[in-house]
């Protein structure tokens, strides 16, 4: 394995700052969040063009020397590392980076910038690609809930024929891939509270397939919908984004929750249609979870 030269991440930093400023930010600074956020355990890092900053608190800022750096090789394998695995500073789903010594502990392998240019490449290409599959995946989505929604009857009958909902992930492993079975329920997150009150207990908000880097988390601000045996996980999707946007109501019950009826032909129908679609969404779901491993390793053996 070729061994490049190393540095403190201190020793190529020109500026940096725990507390940002509007005038203190550029364009090409490197932007890490302070807390994980909830859901995922990854911590975030971007070039400060790409974030749309509404709360500066929420992040520290990094100036780097670039003469001798790729700013985008940099952040891969900032995002690779990981810096929360190392220097997390309290525990929990909103676990907060220690900043300090994350950067003067952190070493930086430098390649030369002819290899760091190449492995950027590299990187982006892999990118590109989880990309492409994620827009496909909408599509689909979006293509089955207007299909959903062309069949749908008019007479209602309980959610709970369909799926079964639970707080628990328990049974939810990224080993048997169920994640890409089950569908995953939010409920909103106040901003104005966001890293001082975990849960807002509001409306649910959102929903949508389950992956692999949310199954850690999961209490009582997220629900799992499962469906039942025979029926399309893509059929009780739709259904569950045809609840939340015509059933919204502050206190959500699954339990008393009702969607359209579906007669068995029409059942089958959208079945039938939308199989391809399904399985299509799947593939995609596990070939950006491969991508994005292989990129990681790719990035840490460096």
């Amino acid at each position: 394995m070729v061994q490049w030269k190393s540095l403190n991440f201190k020793d190529i930093l020109v500026f940096y700052s725990e507390n940002l400023e509007f005038s203190n930010v550029e364009n090409e600074d490197i932007l890490i969040k302070k807390c994980r956020g909830v859901k995922c355990s990854s911590t975030e890092v971007n070039l400060a063009k790409n974030v749309n900053l509404q709360n500066y608190d929420d992040y520290y800022l990094l100036r780097v020397d670039t003469k001798e750096i790729n700013i985008d090789y940099l952040i891969n394998y900032l995002i690779a590392k990981n810096p929360m695995d190392d220097f997390v500073e309290s525990k929990g789903m909103l676990s907060k980076l220690n900043f300090l010594s994350f950067i003067d502990k952190t070493m930086i392998p430098l390649p030369n910038l002819e290899q760091q240019n190449r492995i950027v490449v590299t990187c982006q290409q892999i990118t590109d690609k989880i990309r492409i599959n994620h827009a496909i995946n909408k599509t689909l989505q979006e293509m089955s809930q207007v299909l959903y929604s062309k069949l749908a009857g008019n007479r209602s009958q309980p959610f709970s024929r369909i799926a079964t909902s639970s707080f628990s992930f328990a049974e939810v492993t990224p080993l048997t891939h169920k994640y890409i079975e089950n569908i995953l329920v939010a409920k909103d997150f106040s901003d104005d509270e966001y890293g001082e009150k975990l849960i807002y207990w509001g409306d649910i908000s959102q929903a949508d397939f389950l992956l692999q880097s949310e199954c850690t988390f999961g209490r009582n601000d997220y629900t799992i919908i499962k469906a039942k045996s025979g029926i399309s996980p893509l059929f009780v999707y739709c259904a569950t984004k045809n609840i939340l946007n015509e059933q919204h109501s502050n206190n959500i019950s699954f339990d008393k929750l009702t969607i359209a009826n579906f007669s068995h032909e029409t059942m089958l129908l959208f079945h039938n249609t939308t199989n391809s679609w399904y399985h299509k969404i799947q593939n995609n779901y596990q070939e950006n979870v491969m991508l994005d491993e292989y990129k990681q390793k790719f990035m840490r053996l460096l």
